[in-house]
């Protein structure tokens, strides 16, 4: 028992040393994270110690204690729906944050924001194609090139879902995306051209390239038979 303790409170001075500004022992700020951590190894299937270990994860992603501490309870549903440990799901969710540009300063939007990474996360595990680590490899090489020319997370989502439907995962299938997205954006002359003779028009009126979903959808119409 003492040994458990020893162990937690080693695991809690980690935590607080993650933070962008270091907490202090005793303080109000530290107080709250260790008590989320008690509660959440009371209250679930996970120990205070790998719940120290997600506060730390989110520490490292940018989150204050505050916002560390709000969303631990919404961690743990993500870990509990996805089957993986707790600090696996707090680190696939903040690095989700983070590479589609959801992170905020302000807590109501940042709670909101991994409200949505998590339900998509959540969405995935239960896809009998797509697992969370497929989807988080995934996004690690198509998130940046999708916010580029306006793909959202949830159409990002649904594409990684059909690749690993036809057996095409994780990076694999990141690298297929951000390929794809970039070839979008500036395609190759002769690639224009051929789009131009099939009607399918990459651009909208103001010059913004058009939802990808549209163009695919364009696509196919104009090359059945």
């Amino acid at each position: 028992i003492i040994r458990v303790g020893a162990d937690f409170d080693r695991t809690m001075q980690g935590v607080a040393s993650r933070f962008t500004e270091p907490i202090e022992r005793g303080s109000e700020a530290f107080n709250s994270l260790e008590q989320a951590a008690m509660r959440t190894g009371r209250e679930t299937e996970f120990t205070a110690s790998q719940s120290a270990d997600a506060l730390a994860a989110l520490a490292r992603a940018g989150f204050s204690a505050e916002q560390a501490v709000a969303a631990l309870r919404p961690t743990v549903d993500l870990a509990t729906t996805a089957e993986v440990d707790l600090g696996t799901a707090a680190g696939m969710a903040a690095d989700a944050l983070g590479q589609w540009g959801l992170m905020a300063e302000n807590s109501a939007e940042l709670g909101a924001n991994l409200a949505r990474v998590n339900d998509v996360l959540a969405r995935a595990s239960s896809s009998a194609n797509l697992s969370v680590g497929d989807l988080s490899e995934g996004f690690r090489d198509a998130a940046p090139a999708a916010m580029r020319i306006g793909v959202s997370l949830e159409q990002t989502t649904a594409m990684l879902d059909a690749l690993a439907g036809g057996g095409i995962r994780g990076a694999q299938a990141g690298t297929a995306l951000r390929i794809a997205f970039g070839r979008l954006a500036a395609p190759p002359s002769e690639a224009r051209s051929a789009l131009r003779r099939l009607h399918v028009d990459l651009e909208d009126g103001q010059g913004n390239v058009r939802n990808m979903v549209d163009i695919l959808g364009d696509l196919q119409t104009a090359t059945e038979g």
